[in-house]
């Protein structure tokens, strides 16, 4: 929805769900975590959403690849 790409541009399905314990940098505590995973594809893309970073009602969106998430430290914490 906040993507606002309409209904009949995007179809999917939830996938899985991972549930673990992990360090939190925020609380510096342990914490469990359950994680649900959804697969989406979006068959119309508007030429907002195919930029790399985009902003929709004041709301700043950013596309980013598994390999570069995985270099953001702030992520991987």
């Amino acid at each position: 929805m906040e993507l606002k790409v309409e209904d009949c541009d995007i179809k999917g399905a939830y996938e899985f769900e991972k549930v673990h314990e992990k360090f939190s940098v925020s609380s510096q505590e342990n914490k469990c975590y359950r994680h649900r995973f959804y697969k989406y594809v979006i068959s119309n893309f508007s030429e907002n959403l195919k930029r790399d970073c985009f902003e929709i009602d004041g709301k700043k969106f950013y596309w980013m690849s598994i390999a570069e998430m995985e270099c953001d430290s702030r992520i991987m914490e």
